[in-house]
């Protein structure tokens, strides 16, 4: 009897710690899968008189935070000035009205009574007045009003002229250098950076050069949702937890069979 009490506890405690194991794994997927940006495609095409317009393509990962959606802080923008906003899955009603942390406006997109989860693309579009203003161009290209970091930033400048001098730069408000320029063809320059953190931004200028007799051709922002749409917690957790208990049942045979190797006291094996 107390054998078989044994066994019952040893199985039991096997359980238990393959249960605790499988939580610890859906922890550890939880903290793998955190809010961020994981890709954020920006291209400004400007004009002769120095404003641009701008199109943003952002793969926001939500984790498994549930929300509503996001917003986006955008200096030197008119809240009334042609924005416009989609997603092809999520919710993508678009609240626009006055930045409240810096001179400009802030586009929420998202809708108010649905929430959600994993990894989401957003595209906006804008027109963003005085790029160019006495000779210099100046694009603040992401802007420093993200919350979360961003991942895969890949920046596009088209301008009807060269750009002399250009520098790139990445970090907070103020930070110089840090990535560079490319030049794909007169007139287009792009930047890619790794990763930049929350509050941190990259932003491009240089001076006015030579006229160009065509301005060359915008390439067009990525349209597809990511190909990693995101899980959150539950298939990953999940499948670590039935991995852990498909783990026990093998460890339960072998304790089963040991107990059986054991005799209680009394039995044959104390016979003379």
């Amino acid at each position: 009897m107390r054998t078989s009490s044994r066994r019952k506890l040893d199985i039991g405690l096997l359980i238990g710690g393959s249960v605790v194991l499988a939580g610890g794994a859906m922890l550890g997927s939880a903290a793998g899968n955190q809010e961020r940006v994981t890709r954020f495609w920006t291209g400004a095409v400007v004009a002769a008189d120095g404003s641009a317009q701008v199109s943003e393509a952002i793969d926001w990962e939500f984790g498994i935070s549930q929300k509503h959606g996001i917003f986006r802080d955008v200096p030197g923008v008119d809240p009334g000035a042609p924005i416009t906003v989609s997603s092809p899955d999520a919710p993508d009603q678009a609240e626009i009205g006055f930045s409240p942390v810096l001179d400009g406006t802030r586009i929420k997109i998202g809708d108010p009574d649905t929430t959600i989860t994993g990894r989401h693309l957003y595209r906006i579009d804008y027109p963003l007045p005085g790029v160019v203003q006495d000779g210099r161009l100046d694009w603040e290209t992401t802007g420093t009003g993200w919350p979360v970091g961003m991942d895969e930033i890949e920046i596009h400048l088209v301008t009807p002229f060269t750009l002399d001098a250009g520098i790139c730069s990445v970090g907070g408000t103020g930070a110089t250098g840090g990535c560079e320029l490319t030049q794909v063809e007169p007139g287009h320059v792009v930047v890619r950076v790794d990763s930049v953190g929350a509050h941190e931004s990259v932003s491009v200028e240089g001076n006015v050069g030579a006229p160009l007799p065509t301005a060359p051709a915008a390439p067009a922002p990525p349209a597809d949702p990511p190909d990693e749409p995101g899980t959150g917690i539950l298939p990953p957790g999940g499948t670590a937890a039935a991995g852990a208990l498909v783990a026990a049942v093998p460890m339960g045979v072998l304790v089963r069979r040991a107990g059986r190797e054991r005799v209680a006291a009394g039995g044959a094996a104390d016979a003379p």
